[in-house]
């Protein structure tokens, strides 16, 4: 985004969240302004969603988030010229690198976890053909396999968090 102001801000969860992926039922924001605004309130009353504020000063209460900003900080300190200002060039190719990695969390790539399959890439050799026999056989086994996936994504977090308590 160019700047965080509210129009921006409700422009960029419109056009590269909402219209691509759904309204979501809960949004988690921290307490910028520019999340308060009546702007924010008007979109996700259109949408029929909740939005939730993270406690300031209280990173816990968002860590997801938290952890992943540390991650993508630092994947994308690694391309950041010190003598320009070109972090931008950099910003999707790092969003692609950890969409498309697996995480040792889940042990899922969180794109598979989002679509259910894995992302096509033209760096892939590999081929993940599927041929339809009947019109709803690839909705059917999309919804199996998400659910599949999801299960022992939802195992391995259990398992990575007990581990964390030890």
């Amino acid at each position: 985004m160019s700047n965080n102001t509210a129009k921006a801000t409700a422009e960029f969860i419109m056009n590269e969240f909402i219209m691509i992926h759904g309204a979501a039922e809960r949004f988690i924001t921290d307490s910028g302004v520019h999340f308060k605004k009546t702007l924010m309130k008007t979109i996700t009353t259109m949408m029929n969603s909740t939005h939730a504020f993270s406690a300031s000063y209280h990173p816990q209460t968002n860590g997801q988030m938290e952890r992943f900003n540390a991650t993508f900080c630092t994947q994308l300190e690694k391309y950041y010229d010190e003598n320009e200002d070109d972090w931008d060039d950099y910003l999707q190719s790092v969003v692609y690198a950890y969409n498309t990695g697996i995480h040792a969390t889940t042990g899922f790539v969180p794109y598979e976890l989002a679509f259910g399959r894995r992302q096509k890439s033209s760096f892939d050799s590999s081929s993940n053909n599927f041929t339809l026999t009947q019109p709803d056989t690839f909705f059917k086994h999309l919804q199996k396999t998400r659910r599949t996936i999801l299960k022992q994504a939802q195992e391995n977090i259990r398992h990575q968090q007990q581990l964390t308590k030890l």
